[in-house]
């Protein structure tokens, strides 16, 4: 081989395979290296590059995209891709999920029944500290929906879901409050209701706690009532807050019933307070048969004869 000028040399074939042998002095002894080993094992810096083609995939480093979604966040839609979109940003400060159709923050199982949370929040408190709560399914049972406040130990929400199923609301680690599948309202705990205090109240008030609703039938016993053929007592009563309001009704069948006032009386659904009035009078007619009173325990209709349909109405406070 003659020796010739490197300015004389023809030029090589490009791209290079890495396979050519270049001359180096190394520690003062000229050697020879492959082009792919000039480099290898060591960091190159530049100050600029450029592609031959764009945008670099990601197996080389690069991203594979040539434009990106406004504050979209970059993923890896495989083990060799990125993307990015609009359906979870990040505009410097906030993280949000938007977009139309179902978004989810999938943390994984976290509970003891192998159930999906759905996503866990950390909320800021007015002190600067933070509440942690966790929404998700099977928290405590395999079908339910639960809001739960994992900083203080406490339900805060709860839905289970059938035929037989509710929608629960708690507060400070208790259930208050149940709706059933059939809409129906149901206080957790007796002696809790509807609270109206939101109202301008009478000087007079005692409470706007309304806690008690019932409806039913009862039959009442009467005493000294005069009675020819076959009588038969029915009473009916609703009972709101602490008050009840009856009807009885008296039918006879082959003969009539007699009434004396003071001595006759019937008993009551259940004992009252204090004393009120009621009204008898013929169910076949408008007449009137008069006024009785009605005590704790019994009420005491007023004076009639020979009467076989008899209606008695009252009312009185338990």
């Amino acid at each position: 081989m003659s020796n010739s000028k490197i300015s004389a040399l023809a030029s090589a074939s490009t791209p290079l395979t890495g396979s050519e042998i270049v001359p180096i002095n190394q520690s003062g002894v000229t050697d020879s290296v492959s082009v792919s080993n000039l480099t290898a094992g060591r960091a190159v810096s530049a100050a600029s590059l450029s592609l031959t083609t764009t945008p670099l995939s990601g197996a080389n480093g690069g991203t594979g995209l040539t434009s990106f979604t406004s504050n979209g966040v970059l993923y890896a839609s495989s083990t060799s891709a990125l993307a990015t979109g609009s359906a979870l940003t990040f505009d410097g400060t906030n993280l949000g999920l938007s977009g139309t159709g179902a978004r989810y923050i999938n943390l994984g199982s976290t509970s003891t029944n192998g159930q999906t949370v759905a996503y866990q929040i950390s909320a800021p408190n007015s002190d600067a500290s933070a509440s942690v709560y966790r929404i998700g399914s099977g928290l405590t049972a395999d079908n339910e929906w639960t809001v739960y406040d994992v900083t203080n130990s406490q339900t805060v929400d709860k839905y289970i879901r059938g035929s037989s199923g509710y929608r629960a609301f708690w507060t400070n680690g208790s259930e208050r409050f149940r709706i059933d599948t059939s809409g129906n309202l149901i206080p957790k705990a007796a002696g809790t209701g509807i609270n109206f205090t939101a109202n301008t109240p009478l000087a007079g008030k005692t409470s706007q706690l309304l806690s008690y609703y019932e409806e039913g039938t009862y039959t009442p016993a009467f005493t000294s009532l005069t009675v020819t053929g076959t009588p038969t007592y029915t009473g009916n009563y609703t009972r709101i807050g602490r008050m009840m309001f009856v009807q009885v009704v008296i039918s006879v069948s082959g003969g009539s019933c007699s009434s004396t006032a003071d001595t006759t009386y019937f008993s009551l659904p259940t004992t009252g307070t204090g004393t009120s009035t009621l009204t008898a009078a013929q169910t076949t007619t408008t007449g009137s048969l008069g006024v009785g009173v009605v005590g704790t325990t019994a009420g005491y209709p007023p004076t009639w004869a020979s009467q076989t349909s008899v209606v008695i109405t009252f009312f009185y406070r338990i």
